[in-house]
This record gives C-alpha cells, sequence and structure tokens, in this order.
C-alpha cells in the first residue's frame, strides 16, 4: 500500500495493452487476412467490435456505476482512437472502422445516458459523449504532438476566438469570405 500513485500506474498498463491491441499493423493484417479467408477469417471489424463491447460493458447494465479503473480504460481507448485518426492519417479501412466504432459507442452512450443513476458515471459519459463528437469533427484542433490527438487550448476571456477556442475558425468553410462562393450576397 502506498498513499497516492496506484491508479496511475494501472492505467499505464491498461494504456499499454490498448496500443498495443491497436497498432495499425494489426489492424491492417486483420483485414487483409478477412479479404484472404473470407468467411472464416476472424476481421477487423469483429476485432473491433469485441473489443468496443469487452470495454463499454457498463452500457447494457445503465443502473450500474462503472469504476475508476473502468472509466479509465475507456477513456484510454478514446484516445488511442482519436490517436490513431487524427495523428498518423490511418489509410482509409481503419480510418472507416475507427470512426464507425466511435459512431457505435457514442449512440450506446446516447441510448444509456437516460437512465444512468450514478452522478460520476453520468458525468463521465456525457464527458466520453462530447469527445467522441471532437474526435469526429474534422474542424477540431489537432495537437500536433503525440499521446492523443487534442491540443490543450485554454479559453481566454476577451481574447479573439481564433486564438482561444479549441476549434479550427479558419479552415470552417461557413466562416470564409462570402465574396468566394456568392459574390452577389454578401452581408456586411
Amino acid at each position: 500500500m502506498e498513499p497516492a500513485g496506484a491508479i496511475n500506474r494501472i492505467r499505464n498498463a491498461q494504456s499499454s495493452v490498448m496500443n498495443s491491441l491497436l497498432q495499425p499493423d494489426r489492424l491492417t493484417r486483420l483485414i487483409e487476412q478477412g479479404a484472404v479467408d473470407g468467411v472464416g477469417a476472424y476481421t477487423a471489424p469483429q476485432f473491433m467490435a469485441d473489443l468496443r463491447r469487452g470495454i463499454w460493458s457498463e452500457l447494457s447494465t445503465p443502473a450500474r456505476p462503472i469504476d475508476q479503473i473502468r472509466r479509465n480504460v475507456q477513456r484510454i481507448y478514446l484516445d488511442a482512437l482519436d490517436a490513431r485518426l487524427n495523428n498518423s492519417g490511418p489509410p482509409p479501412e481503419i480510418r472507416a472502422l475507427l470512426r464507425g466504432e466511435l459512431r457505435s459507442v457514442r449512440a450506446d452512450i446516447v441510448k444509456t445516458l437516460p437512465a444512468v443513476t450514478d452522478r460520476q458515471t453520468r458525468l463521465h459519459l456525457e464527458d466520453a459523449r462530447d469527445q467522441i463528437d471532437e474526435i469526429l469533427d474534422p474542424r477540431a484542433m489537432r495537437d500536433s504532438g503525440g499521446g492523443g490527438g487534442r491540443g490543450g487550448a485554454i479559453i481566454i476571456l476577451g481574447a479573439s476566438p481564433a486564438s482561444s477556442w479549441k476549434y479550427d475558425w479558419d479552415n470552417d468553410p461557413f466562416l470564409k469570405s462570402v465574396e468566394v462562393c456568392w459574390p452577389d450576397y454578401a452581408v456586411n
């Protein structure tokens, strides 16, 4: 026993296993094996669905609280998928698979949230839903470093939105100059 650090050590071990499971080379081999062996192969979609069902198994019993260890592994899962999607530019097959898994998790969370009674579990699931939305948003600001795909932007009151929000204001198609699209309908 020690005063602190046990949760962090467990989280590091969970992260190591998750990163090993979600290696792009592993997913590529599963995709290729499915193409070669056909019906008898254990495919990448089957692998990802099994992984998702195991990691998010608490969503099938919303009255049961999700403990700290399980919340950590769920966050690690989202961080790993974020890193694979938004930092490394995966091949199209893997990108589609990962995005599909995130959409499935999000749908399960949305379906489960009304029945959740534990406050900490509710906050965790709402945060996970929001994180998935951010991961899937192509306009969200990306961190150029490793370890997840999100930057740690701080909102500064009074600062211009482009410098303070975690949103890619420069690449929003609705904020582009209207002169490019509809020069006759410029709004000032």
